[in-house]
């Protein structure tokens, strides 16, 4: 049986991941919550904590698991002491990044593109602490101290049944693409994302995957970018 850690799993991706997972007696899996919860599924329990509370962090650190799916939004501060910790109770540590942390430098991203925060020589922007920025800061961390075991996950835009994100782009944006025929926004259906998050995260096992993977659209059509590097469990 794979134990599970599901930091902050509360969210769109997360629930949808219990979804795929939940009711498979292959799985154990433990889902940090804020608030009381009731268990939907066969093999979920609910954690009841803050993750970013060090001193919630600190009641799990004598537990294992062999894999640890963080969902947090962290300030860059907590995530270095709550990593320092979290690394140690899991064979394998998957972080949940975004596919915003790349910059414009490649007509089609990749996991081999340069990322935002490494490039731009504005170091006002650097310091700003904006999500695509700070997400950027602590996958560097986590994959220098992580060693082996960090996987770093890039969704970009996801959206389920009841949650759809465009008001973020201003009307130059969209009233252009409807103009033009275009699709008004990349986005990837959540449980799509999940599935891979599953397959390549744990049903993979007992392979480790190191490095990155991105799992974004395009304006046209839908696309899985490739997985960068497996390395077996020896």
């Amino acid at each position: 049986m794979t134990k599970i850690l599901m930091l902050g799993g509360t969210g769109v991706i997360g629930e949808s991941i219990l979804s795929v997972i939940g009711n498979d007696a292959a799985y154990d899996v433990t889902v940090t919550s804020r608030s009381k919860r009731k268990p939907l599924y066969a093999n979920v329990h609910y954690l009841l904590g803050n993750a970013n509370d060090l001193v919630f962090i600190n009641t799990i650190e004598d537990n294992s698991f062999d894999v640890l799916i963080d969902f947090m939004n962290y300030r860059n501060e907590i995530l270095k002491t709550n990593f320092s910790k979290l690394i140690k109770i899991a064979k394998q540590y998957v972080f949940l990044s975004s596919a915003r942390v790349y910059d414009n430098s490649m007509p089609v991203i990749d996991e081999s593109c340069s990322l935002l925060a490494n490039t731009t020589e504005d170091q006002n922007f650097k310091d700003s602490g904006t999500y695509a920025v700070k997400k950027a800061h602590q996958e560097n961390y986590v994959l220098k101290n992580g060693y082996s075991k960090v996987t770093i996950v890039r969704p970009y835009k996801t959206y389920s049944s009841d949650r759809l994100q465009l008001g973020e782009y201003e009307i130059r944006h969209w009233l252009n693409r409807i103009i033009n025929g275009k699709l008004l926004w990349s986005s990837f259906f959540v449980t799509l994302v999940a599935k891979k998050i599953v397959l390549i995260n744990l049903c993979c096992r007992p392979c480790f995957i190191w490095g990155s993977i991105t799992i974004i659209t395009v304006w046209t059509n839908m696309i899985i970018i490739n997985v960068c590097k497996f390395f077996y469990l020896l």
